[in-house]
């Protein structure tokens, strides 16, 4: 559909640049998000994305995108620069400071830590009424160690979460809070309440999608209990 709009030449600016940025999550979906080589600021969905902010460099959409999808890689430049171009954009974007807090993370691992932790910092300035805020400022506190605070933030998130937007652009690689509540209270040294969270986790997907490693993980908390 969206390629039939786009052969066309026909709308607005900002309707192109939705056409070419839903496009490449079309794309993205569909296994060409990466290739062998590494290099996947040249991949099909980056190309798409990059001409979508070039029409409308209003859009923050595909900056954010491309923010992401470079932000797994090693060519964190390219994420930052997009992560610029969307805050220029819009400031007040929660999304900007927890994918920038993700990318920051993904790329230097504990070398910027504290910068993962500033930009989530942010987005919980700007909406902490929002799970996926809550979740990515609770991650970036147990990295540091900080686990009693992290348990805090991940608390917060499972009382707005809805397993039912897990398909959507902004809960994707975004855990279930129930599961990384369920860590943290290990690590502060509580392995029953641990076990318990993560059950309540496993009620909350079908028992087909349960993985096994869900099951070994719960074994490990009832032994340590």
């Amino acid at each position: 559909i969206c390629e039939g709009y786009l052969d066309k030449n026909t709308g607005t600016a900002r309707d192109r640049a939705m056409a070419m940025y839903v496009l490449g999550h079309a794309y993205s979906r569909n296994g060409e998000a990466f290739t062998h080589d590494g290099k996947v600021s040249e991949t099909r969905p980056i190309q798409l994305w990059k001409k979508a902010a070039k029409l409308d460099p209003t859009y923050i959409e595909p900056f954010l995108s491309i923010g992401n999808l470079l932000g797994l890689t090693t060519e964190n430049d390219q994420a930052e620069a997009a992560f610029d171009s969307a805050q220029n954009i819009d400031p007040k974007d929660w999304r900007v400071y927890t994918s920038r807090a993700n990318a920051i993370f993904n790329t230097h691992r504990g070398i910027k830590s504290r910068a993962a932790l500033a930009a989530a910092e942010k987005a919980v300035a700007i909406k902490p009424d929002e799970p996926i805020v809550r979740m990515v400022y609770g991650r970036m506190l147990q990295l540091n160690g900080r686990y009693e605070e992290a348990a805090k933030q991940y608390e917060a998130a499972v009382g707005g979460y809805d397993p039912s937007k897990d398909t959507s652009l902004e809960l994707m690689r975004e855990p279930n809070p129930l599961r990384s509540l369920a860590y943290v209270y290990n690590k502060m040294g509580k392995p029953a309440l641990a076990a318990v969270t993560l059950s309540k986790y496993m009620d909350s997907i079908p028992f087909p999608n349960r993985d096994y490693s869900i099951f070994q993980e719960r074994a490990e908390y009832y032994e340590l209990a």
